[in-house]
């Protein structure tokens, strides 16, 4: 069951997944899709990571494109720049989105003069959590908690 909702899957990424269809929204929705398919890990693990790295590979080729086409921020949103980031204020205020592309003193600098007084102001009023990562860590951070690559990096042997 589980592989026949992994091959129909597959089958989606191959047909959808082409140069005009690559945006971190498609990356993000197929994503959200694969990880709603309940595995067993235990049984035909190779099947869910090689679907895993063939939306990796997407994700990639899509960030790709953005370069090439001049897109610099959307390739770093898709790479980089977290999707979600909750400013919360110590005071109890409701938590406020983090502009994605707006440094936190341009987006506060109404609560003091100067670059200075807001830093000062942010470091002791808020508190940032990251909410939802972006896509590249989202696939790097599965494949380290399943072991695929060491965490310690200075292991990794180099080919030569």
């Amino acid at each position: 069951m589980i592989t026949l909702a992994l091959s129909d899957y597959r089958a989606s990424l191959e047909e959808e997944g082409t140069p005009n269809n690559l945006t971190e929204g498609f990356i993000e929705s197929k994503l959200r899709e694969l990880e709603e398919i309940s595995f067993d890990f235990t049984e035909n693990s190779e099947i869910y990571w090689l679907t895993y790295a063939r939306l990796f590979e997407l994700a990639l080729l899509c960030a790709g494109n953005y370069a090439d086409h001049f897109e610099f921020a959307a390739a770093g949103d898709l790479l980089v720049n977290p999707r979600l980031i909750l400013i919360h204020f110590n005071s109890g205020c409701n938590a406020v989105k983090k502009d994605r592309h707006r440094r936190l003193t341009d987006q506060f600098q109404y609560v003091g003069r100067g670059k200075e007084a807001v830093v000062r102001w942010l470091k002791e009023e808020t508190v940032l959590r990251l909410w939802r990562s972006h896509s590249w860590c989202t696939c790097v951070n599965r494949w380290l908690v399943q072991g695929f690559f060491p965490k310690n990096t200075s292991t990794w042997s180099k080919t030569e």
